[in-house]
């Protein structure tokens, strides 16, 4: 009997190892869109920051408008209780 040798199955290749340089052009491009995107977030916040100064403001000047508002209103009130308080008027 004659020993013949088993096939062996097919080795696996090794994967491929990224070099440095692929790895550092890797990391380059994730920096560049991390930047692109806290520049863009920036900007976001920015104007959202305008917005909500200009939110406040107007509603401080409808605030200070009512209130003036009902300041008149309770002076008419209170003119129309005296009035109708004076003696003598009918």
């Amino acid at each position: 009997m004659t020993d013949t040798p088993k096939p062996q199955p097919p080795r696996a290749e090794a994967p491929a190892v990224p070099t440095p340089d692929a790895n550092e052009m890797t990391v380059r491009k994730l920096a560049a869109k991390l930047q692109s995107q806290q520049v863009a977030h920036q900007a976001q916040v920015a104007v959202l920051t305008k917005k909500l100064d200009e939110c406040r403001d107007r509603y401080a000047r409808q605030g200070a408008l009512l209130s003036n508002q009902i300041a008149t209103i309770l002076e008419r009130i209170d003119a129309i209780r005296r009035s109708l308080s004076q003696p003598g008027k009918t």
